[in-house]
């Protein structure tokens, strides 16, 4: 590992800024085809003097990174700073034997980049020398000279000699890897090697799990679940990644990039997808919130929702004695699946809890889009009716209990549903007094939570976890058109930064977190913690993005709130020294 580290910091000096587009070819059909994986790092000098920066708002510190790296390393000279530099994970010979490292590092004279590890032989095709106090073997590949440890030295001649490159296999995320200052990506080949192995892990730990123990058949259910989803991985995802990039206002942005199989499950349901136009946040209220989430759902995707919730279905019919028969988890599921039906969207925001008996859920507002409000209303109504009748019959099963009534609000038609929750804790015998207090500061007093909705307009359904009265606020405000939080000036700025098309939003506010965080110490009786107030800005943000040839999950922290959040840990720092 130690040597694995020291090849991995010779990455870190290398590169000076992202490469020109013949610079990119060079070095992906440099990499041998056989390739895992790669970590590449662009424009080093530049990325440097970011995170420095970004470093500086924190009011933390932050070393030089190049001159340190070179000072440690020893080696500067041949070396193009303006390169590209790549750690690439590269498969034995024996598939058996863990992969390795090989860096890919640009240089500018060869020659003397060797003469600076102090060879044996410098004029060698292989030459031996040290970097860190190491001892290295270094090729030359092209305008690259490629770093390797000694016992891998039949790894290096192979990438030596390879001819294919792997700039066709990256393609799909070519544009991805390029933007971002630095990207760990796992290739088409490393992804299955990755799920084989994981296969092959899951299938040791089963051996050791005697399969007639009813307490163990849950964990034998989820490696059944585990072994699924890795296949599904590997038949349908061909890349994936991540990304870290600083734009050049100092925002920082996080992305997951998964790339879909060509004519795949997954590429051919989001080419098949209707993407409904949905308001979003624009129908809830503008109130100072902590969590807001909106999320577009095509009509097409219910079905894959409904094969997920029976696929735990099945890994939920293996619990322990004393709950629901697999028949009856089915159906269980199935009845969530219908729930479903005709939704096209969904938002909810919820706020720290205001007074003594606020639960964290009496904060929270949602509104469903839907295709038909009347009759989604009628089959919510058919649906906790049925769960009400499965709960009944299984007493001892850990479910709720509901009480449903027929309310009228803003003169619409709607439903109260109380759910009884901290019974379905005391049937898994969860009753002690931490428990308990827990599911009051979540669900309400006595762990009833209590639910209300009604229609808005025909497409829109409000729903409040409080009572009557803040759903007809609901409803009387999206009736009006009143500004709601998708018009939020803080919310608009981070949403700037997600995707363009991106189908699933959240955000989190860092000034409601707090006030969050105070109501949390106060429900615990820690009375000694005192936390001030932190300013308006931009959210934190997140969003994904789906197309026909992949995914992009994105995490945005803007520079402005980068910058409240050093001044916050520097105010609580000098409060904590007084």
């Amino acid at each position: 590992m130690k040597r694995c580290a020291v090849l991995l910091a010779a990455v870190l000096w290398v590169a000076g800024s992202v490469v020109s587009a013949r610079g990119d070819e060079a070095l992906l059909n440099a990499i041998p085809d056989d390739a895992l994986g790669l970590i590449v790092v662009n424009h080093l000098d530049d990325t440097t003097k970011k995170i420095e920066a970004v470093g500086a708002k924190l009011n933390v510190s932050l070393p030089s990174l190049l001159p340190t790296l070179k000072a440690i390393t020893g080696v500067s000279a041949g070396v193009d700073e303006n390169g590209t530099v790549a750690a690439v994970v590269m498969p034995q010979e024996d598939v058996a034997t863990p992969p390795t490292i090989v860096i890919f590092v640009p240089v500018t004279d060869y020659a003397q980049l060797a003469a600076g590890l102090l060879p044996e032989d410098p004029q060698a095709e292989i030459i031996s020398g040290r970097v860190a106090g190491q001892p290295m073997i270094v090729t030359q590949k092209g305008g690259f000279a490629v770093f390797a440890r000694p016992m891998d030295e039949d790894v290096l001649k192979r990438v030596k000699a390879a001819t294919r490159g792997i700039a066709s296999d990256v393609q799909p995320v070519g544009d991805w890897l390029r933007q971002n200052d630095l990207v760990v990506l796992a290739l088409s080949k490393g992804v299955r090697q990755a799920v084989n192995v994981m296969h092959k892990g899951i299938a040791n730990a089963q051996e050791n799990f005697p399969a007639d123990q009813q307490a163990l058949k849950p964990a034998l259910a989820l490696f059944e679940l585990l072994n699924r989803s890795g296949d599904t991985i590997k038949d349908e995802l061909t890349h994936v990644g991540l990304g870290v990039r600083i734009d050049r206002e100092q925002d920082l942005l996080v992305s997951g990039q998964v790339a879909f199989k060509s004519g795949g499950t997954f590429s051919k349901a989001v080419t098949d997808a209707k993407w409904p136009q949905v308001p979003g946040l624009d129908n809830l209220p503008s109130d100072d919130y902590f969590l807001a989430l909106s999320m577009v759902l095509p009509s097409s995707w219910s079905q894959g929702l409904m094969q997920a919730s029976m696929a735990m279905a099945k890994l939920g019919a293996n619990s322990p004695a004393g709950a629901l028969s697999k028949e009856q988890i089915e159906k269980l599921f199935k009845l969530s699946g219908k729930s479903m039906q005709g939704v096209e969207g969904t938002a909810m925001t919820m706020s720290a809890p205001k007074g003594d008996d606020a639960s964290l859920l009496t904060s929270a507002r949602a509104v469903m889009y839907v295709d038909d409000a009347q009759k989604y209303l009628q089959r919510y109504r058919e649906t906790m009716q049925a769960l009400a009748d499965l709960g009944a019959e299984n007493p001892d099963a850990p479910l709720p209990t509901y009480e449903i009534a027929e309310i009228q609000v803003a003169g619409e038609r709607g439903f109260q549903v109380q759910m009884d929750m901290a019974i379905a804790f005391k049937r898994q015998n969860l009753n002690n007094p931490v428990v308990e207090k827990i599911i009051e500061a979540v669900y309400g007093p006595e762990g009833k939570m209590t639910v209300c909705l009604a229609a808005a307009n025909e497409h829109t359904i409000a729903t409040s976890y409080d009572d009557k009265d803040s759903l007809e606020d609901l409803i009387q405000a999206i009736k009006k058109r009143e500004p709601g939080l998708g018009q939020n000036e803080e919310i608009v700025n981070s949403n700037k930064l997600l995707p363009a098309a991106a189908a699933w939003k959240m955000y989190i506010s860092p000034a409601g977190t707090i006030e969050l965080a105070k109501w949390v110490l106060g429900k615990i009786g820690n009375q000694q913690t005192t936390l001030p107030a932190f300013p308006d800005t931009p959210p934190l943000a997140a969003g994904v993005n789906f197309t026909p040839t992949g995914a992009e999950a994105r995490l945005a922290l803007p520079s402005d709130l980068i910058d409240a959040i050093g001044a916050y840990v520097t105010k609580v720092r000098q409060m904590q020294a007084q």
